[in-house]
C-alpha cells in the first residue's frame, strides 16, 4: 500500500468519526494532556477541570478500548472510496462509544455514586430531571418501553428537532429542563436511561500518540504515526487475504477509540431504571 493512500483512509476516517460522534455532546471531553478542559473552554481560556466539579488525575483513570475489526476491500482504499463503508463501520462505533458510556454510568449508579430513580420511563425520566440542577441531556436506550416513552413525548409536541438532532422539550413548557436526546443500543450490561449535565461529566480521550498499538492484530508498523495526532485510530494489517467474486483482495483493519471512564461531579447524572 502507497503511504498517501494510507493516510487518505486515515484521515477519512476521522473526518466521519468527528462527524458522526455524539460524545462530545452527551459529556464534557477534553484529550490526554490537555488538563480536563473542555473542547470550546480550551479556545478562550474557560474553566479548568476543578473549577466545573472535575478533581482528578487523567494519568490514574481507567481506560477502555472501543474497535472495530474488519475486513477492507483493498481496491477501495487504492481508489480511494473509502466513504463506500466509513459511513457505516464508523457509525458503529459511534454507537459503541454510547453504550460504553451508558455501562460505565451503570456500574457508578450500582455502587452508589450517583442517584437512581424506579419508575415508568416516561415517568421516571421526569423524576430524573428534578434530580439535576441544569440537565441538558438525556440518554435513552433503544428498547420496547423507551420507544413508547419516546413515541408519547412525540404525539405531546414535547420531542422537536434541529437538524439530525433531537430535543425534548420540559414538561409545560419548562425551559430550564429543555434536554438534547440521544438514542443508543441497548446491551446486556447498558438498558437505562440518564439524565446528564455535561458540565459535570467529563470523558478523557487518547489520540494515537497515547496510545499503545492494537494486540490483536499484526499490523504494518510504519503507518502507526498517522495516528498520533487523531482520536480514531486507524491500524493496517500486513498481509492480504484472497478476494471474492467482487473484489480481489482484502486487508484485514482495526479502528479504535481509547476513553477513560466518566468522571462525575456532584449533581452530574441521575439514573433511571
Amino acid at each position: 500500500m502507497e503511504r498517501t493512500d494510507a493516510e487518505g483512509f486515515v484521515s477519512d476516517f476521522n473526518r466521519t468519526y468527528e462527524r458522526k460522534t455524539e460524545l462530545r455532546r452527551i459529556c464534557g471531553h477534553s484529550f490526554y494532556g490537555e488538563n480536563g478542559k473542555k473542547d470550546d473552554e480550551k479556545k478562550d481560556g474557560g474553566d479548568t477541570d476543578e473549577e466545573d466539579g472535575h478533581d482528578y488525575d487523567e494519568g490514574a483513570l481507567e481506560y477502555f478500548q472501543i474497535g472495530r475489526r474488519t475486513a477492507f476491500p483493498v481496491s477501495l482504499i487504492e481508489e480511494k472510496r473509502y466513504s463506500y463503508v466509513s459511513d457505516a463501520v464508523v457509525g458503529a462505533l459511534c454507537e459503541g462509544e454510547k453504550g460504553f458510556v451508558a455501562e460505565r454510568l451503570s456500574a457508578l449508579a450500582d455502587e452508589d455514586e450517583i442517584p437512581t430513580v424506579e419508575d415508568e420511563p416516561a415517568r421516571a425520566v421526569e423524576a430524573a430531571l428534578g434530580q439535576i440542577e441544569e440537565p441538558n441531556h438525556v440518554l435513552v436506550p433503544r428498547t420496547a418501553e423507551y420507544d413508547e416513552a419516546v413515541k408519547r413525548w412525540d404525539e405531546e409536541g414535547r420531542l422537536r428537532s434541529l437538524g439530525d438532532e433531537s430535543y425534548l422539550r420540559g414538561k409545560e413548557g419548562n425551559e430550564e429542563t429543555d434536554c438534547w436526546l440521544h438514542r443508543y443500543d441497548a446491551t446486556q450490561e447498558a438498558r437505562d436511561a440518564f439524565v446528564l449535565d455535561d458540565r459535570r461529566v467529563t470523558v478523557v480521550q487518547k489520540k494515537g500518540r497515547d496510545t499503545d498499538p492494537p494486540s490483536s492484530l499484526s499490523h504494518a508498523e510504519e503507518y502507526d504515526d498517522l495516528n498520533d495526532d487523531m482520536p480514531l485510530g486507524v491500524y493496517f494489517g500486513n498481509e492480504t487475504r484472497a478476494g471474492d467474486d467482487t473484489y480481489d483482495g482484502f486487508l484485514d483493519i482495526v479502528y479504535r477509540v481509547m476513553l477513560s471512564e466518566p468522571v462525575v461531579g456532584d449533581g452530574g447524572v441521575c439514573r433511571v431504571v
